[in-house]
């Protein structure tokens, strides 16, 4: 059974992070990608690139402002 875990979220933080997301997407930070589940929009990974490439996957939860 697969759980919907932005209905987990209060809806305010939801469209905060919808619009933060897509806000990223269209103008990335120099060196970084934001790659984001399109089933689950809370599983995120950060790619981090310089002089090698870091991989970073935040946890966001009901507390994340």
């Amino acid at each position: 059974m697969v759980v919907n875990r932005m209905s987990q979220i209060p809806p305010n933080a939801a469209r905060r992070l919808m619009r933060e997301l897509a806000d990223l997407k269209k103008n990335p930070p120099e060196g970084i990608r934001l790659q984001a589940n399109e089933q689950d929009m809370l599983d995120l990974t950060a790619i981090i690139e310089g002089p090698g490439m870091l991989t970073v996957t935040p946890t966001l939860s009901r507390t994340h402002h």
